[in-house]
């Protein structure tokens, strides 16, 4: 620690000061006794100025002396001397700051074999919560969670949020609107200390992982097990740092100005905006133009540099053709928001772009209460998955193509396909496998065209005549009559049930 950096801690205690060398280090604080021969440079030596009759040189002491005239030589020395009543107290500053000097240096050698070794940041946060013996959490600059230790809940609202839920909720990013919270964090390159307004109960370090000016994430440590010393502020300091280059190499950084507009689109995806009340604030803050009817695109997005300039392309194409939407990345998805009037144009415009450019994408329904946004998010991220499993050729896939597929796909997630399947349908599909027939494909169009004898002949371009013979056979094969209702509206989820489990 330099010898200024020390004087400082001890202003409070009025010291006097000769300094023939400002600069010098200082690792060790020692007594001083009169039959000391070597001195150290980085050592302070500390006593009375009687001590010595004389001073050697290209030393470092603090005194306890309430004159400099007491001293005999004070050329070529670091010279700090504290009145008598106030010299005890003096030296357990200096004691103190060395001490946690020695903290910050082990700290900063840990961390920097965290760095040697390319550790996660789960690791790293690990390691920043030995140092600093209090609960520490990570999140994006959308306030998503990268990581925290320890991973359970503290009873802290902000903490909790992130352990439920992954991220923190709208209502929270607006009390760190209006509170100052973001701000103060924002204008300040050292950790805050935050014991004001939501953060008075239980108090908190906060710092910002920023780079210039490019953020990349936030930093928060809860003072739980713990208060917080002088050498946490450094250490957090470190660890931000630390933080930084690791997240240079894997994310893509926010701007401030962007950042409110970037954190509401995201909690609007994943259901993070509770009332219309915080939603309505939201928009207007960030200035925000959305105005109903919506859609939802969503495309998962693949970082090569090919598909990058893909994305640049769509979005110069979008903006030619299309004045409402939102071009945004969320949690691996490129997500396109279509809003307003025209929308059904919009919808065109859009498809026709993204198919002359290959990029598969989902479709949600059309819908007009944004605060729902996160169903239809996830509508659109069905149909993609589930399209791209029944039909890789087409890269077009609007949910409600898929609504039933969807439906199957969720019960088979939770039950056994034998619990909805009528037994007839699976003795059916086997005859077709070892005759190489399609007597089950026949009897799912044909109860998809609401039986209707003259639309399901026409589509497989057979005879009516043939139709009914496969129809027949199918009664025989499973064991069924397709005079009862009940029967063909059992039949038909099974085979759609049997049919999809062929795409999984």
């Amino acid at each position: 620690m330099k010898i200024l950096q020390l004087i400082e801690r001890l202003q409070e205690l009025a010291p006097l000061k000769q300094l023939s060398y400002p600069e010098r280090s200082i690792a060790n604080i020692e007594p001083l006794h009169s039959n000391l021969q070597n001195f150290e440079l980085n050592t302070l030596y500390y006593g009375s100025t009687k001590i010595l009759s004389t001073l050697p040189q290209n030393a470092n002491f603090l005194f306890q002396s309430n004159l400099a005239s007491d001293l005999i030589n004070i050329d070529n020395n670091n010279l700090i001397y504290v009145a008598d009543h106030k010299f005890d107290i003096a030296i357990s500053i200096v004691k103190m700051a060395l001490a946690e000097k020695k903290v910050i240096q082990d700290a900063k050698e840990r961390l920097f074999d965290e760095v040697i070794k390319e550790s996660s940041i789960s690791s790293i946060l690990y390691t920043a919560f030995e140092l600093l013996g209090n609960p520490i959490a990570l999140t994006d600059p959308t306030y998503r969670l990268l990581g925290f230790y320890p991973e359970k809940k503290l009873n802290d609202p902000v903490w909790d949020s992130l352990y439920v839920r992954g991220f923190l909720e709208q209502d929270f990013v607006m009390m760190f609107e209006t509170d100052k919270t973001k701000e103060k964090s924002l204008v300040s390159d050292r950790p805050i200390y935050l014991n004001w307004s939501w953060a008075q109960e239980i108090p908190r370090l906060s710092a910002t992982v920023i780079d210039g000016k490019k953020i990349y994430g936030y930093l928060g440590i809860i003072e739980y097990n713990k208060p917080f010393s002088q050498a946490d502020y450094e250490i957090t300091h470190l660890v931000c740092k630390v933080l930084c280059s690791i997240l240079k190499r894997k994310t893509t950084p926010a701007s401030e100005p962007s950042i409110l507009k970037q954190t509401f689109l995201a909690n609007l995806l994943d259901g993070g905006i509770s009332s219309e009340d915080t939603l309505q604030k939201t928009m207007a803050r960030a200035k925000l133009p959305f105005k109903a009817p919506y859609c939802i695109f969503v495309a998962p997005l693949n970082f090569t540099k090919e598909n990058t300039s893909l994305l640049t392309i769509a979005h110069n194409q979008l903006t030619l053709k299309i004045k409402n939407f939102h071009l945004s990345t969320h949690s691996g998805y490129l997500v396109l928001l279509l809003f307003g009037i025209g929308i059904e144009r919009s919808i065109k415009f859009t498809v026709n772009i993204l198919k002359n450019l290959t990029i598969h994408f989902g479709v949600s329904n059309v819908y007009y209460e944004l605060i729902d946004s996160s169903i239809y998010y996830r509508q659109a991220i069905v149909a993609n998955k589930i399209g791209r499993k029944i039909d890789r050729k087409k890269n077009y896939y609007k949910y409600e193509d898929y609504v039933y597929q969807h439906l199957i796909d969720s019960a088979l997630k939770k039950e056994s396909s034998l619990v909805f399947v009528y037994p007839g349908c699976k003795t059916l599909i086997e005859y077709d496998h070892t005759n190489k027939t399609d007597y089950a494909k026949t009897l799912h169009l044909y109860l998809t065209k609401y039986k209707n004898i003259n639309d399901t002949s026409n589509e497989l371009n057979i005879h009516r005549n043939t139709l009914t013979y496969r129809l027949k056979k199918c009664e025989e094969i499973a064991g069924f009559k397709l005079t009862n209702e009940i029967h063909c509206k059992h039949l038909q989820i099974s085979l759609d049930i049997l049919l999809y489990k062929e795409y999984l």
